[in-house]
């Protein structure tokens, strides 16, 4: 699931295959959605978008959690 405003996106994913293949984790592991999200955001905006995992499965999370700000407002 997503929600989508002007300043962010917000998806929700269930059974991600990159958390179950990697197994358990300390840190966020799911990069390719990441990336992803990354592009098609910015492009589907028209600027900019900067996601991060806020929450993660293989991390013993229920799902992973992603959001995708304006500009570089995620950025570490």
């Amino acid at each position: 699931s997503f929600e989508i405003t002007p300043e962010l996106v917000r998806l929700v994913v269930h059974n991600s295959p990159f958390a179950d293949g990697y197994g358990s984790s300390t840190h966020p592991v799911c990069m390719p959605i990441i990336g992803m999200l990354n592009s098609v955001c910015s492009i589907a905006m028209g600027y900019e978008m900067t996601a991060r995992e806020i929450q993660c499965a293989a991390m013993g999370a229920e799902c992973c959690i992603f959001e995708a700000k304006r500009g570089g407002a995620n950025r570490a």
